[in-house]
């Protein structure tokens, strides 16, 4: 399986064996964990399988299509995994993470007796990798191009993380139990959200009618903070040390407290950093002045979040626990400050971010600096 999500340049590989006999019950996780999968493709060969009657039957909301099983080429997929993957940058710390993209999200699955599903702890694919997980490369191939032909783009070179994840690492929670547990979804009303009321009887009602234990506990800052907290309720961890080592992150979190309330404010109003980075990784088929201006307000995002992450690094390192630490010095990369330099060389210091409409446009004409050749 082969999963990407539309507004992340993260791409998913995973591969097991299921069947009907197993009533495809890791294959029912996935889309649940995956949630909302606006669309899942498969081959033509597929198209009367078990697999695909039961996506039918018990996700009727999400698009189900299907491709030519020609378009699953494997050695399609490890040509595209080289040329589309992120260079794995000196200097950087490695840190244990969950990963789970919400937001519109299309999975491809192999051709095989029903192999389809992703999870667990990643790690970046390798050539080793790709020799052995062949049916998920092979997915991979068919999805890109099918997001490539429907999207009408390109995926620049060297812009996409690929990482394979095993069902190991975490404790599985099967598709039932995430809905009667009400993990991310209130049995009553189908919401995942506690809505707001003017009337406080009526905001107290309502938040108990949609509830959710991912409700509850979100009080995360930014939108990454949101989609990992989700993750961990869908998949929580059972690597021992990793979890020791989040609890002593937390304890001396809560142990400083005024540095606790400094990163808090740094983290508020953070963008979502992993949608930009899409908007970085797609090349137009054609140039339009819609395109250009996508690319400056774009780039004016990025100086926005540069600005943030010097902030965020200047109150993590003031920490001892080695997963901050980690973080601190991840911040502290030098292609972050070569980066913002290529901004600052043309881009008005003087000119901010401003979503509104009329402000946006006036940022968009005088961002430039005075003869700045673009």
């Amino acid at each position: 399986m082969c999963v990407m999500n539309l507004k992340s340049t993260h791409v998913i590989l995973s591969q097991f064996v299921e069947n009907s006999t197993t009533a495809y019950h890791n294959v029912c996780n996935m889309i649940q964990i995956y949630s909302p999968c606006v669309e899942i493709i498969l081959p033509k060969t597929l198209m009367d399988s078990g697999l695909a009657l039961m996506i039918k039957q018990q996700y009727p909301h999400v698009q189900l299509s299907f491709i030519p099983r020609k378009l699953f080429n494997e050695v399609k997929g490890q040509l595209m995994i080289k040329q589309l993957s992120i260079p794995v940058a000196s200097g950087t710390t490695s840190t244990t993470t969950l990963t789970d993209d919400t937001g519109a999200t299309r999975s491809g699955a192999g051709a095989s007796s029903g192999s389809t599903s992703a999870s667990s702890s990643s790690s970046m694919i390798d050539s080793f990798e790709l020799m052995r997980k062949y049916l998920c490369v092979s997915a991979t191939a068919a999805l890109i191009d099918y997001v490539e032909y429907v999207q009408h783009l390109t995926f620049a070179s060297m812009s996409m993380k690929f990482s394979y994840k095993p069902l190991s690492g975490h404790l599985f929670i099967d598709s039932s139990s995430i809905i009667n547990l009400e993990l991310v979804m209130n049995l009553k009303t189908g919401h995942t959200k506690v809505s707001s009321s003017s009337s406080t009887q009526n905001h107290r009602t309502s938040a108990s009618n949609s509830t959710t234990l991912y409700s509850v506990m979100n009080h995360t800052k930014t939108p990454m903070g949101a989609r990992l907290l989700r993750s961990s309720l869908l998949q929580p961890l059972t690597d021992l040390a990793t979890i020791q080592m989040r609890l002593d992150c937390v304890d001396e979190l809560l142990e400083r407290e005024t540095d606790f309330f400094n990163l808090s404010t740094a983290l508020t109003g953070f963008l979502d950093l992993d949608h930009l980075l899409y908007q970085f990784c797609q090349v137009p088929k054609r140039a339009t002045p819609k395109s250009g201006q996508t690319v400056i307000m774009n780039v004016l995002c990025m100086k926005k979040v540069l600005e943030q992450v010097l902030e965020v690094e200047a109150v993590v390192r003031e920490y001892d626990n080695a997963l901050l630490l980690a973080v601190a010095s991840n911040l502290q990369h030098e292609d972050i400050l070569t980066i913002s330099d290529a901004i600052d060389r043309m881009i008005d210091p003087n000119v901010t971010l401003c979503m509104l409409c009329v402000c946006a446009c006036i940022s968009l004409v005088v961002s430039f600096k005075c003869g700045a050749c673009v």
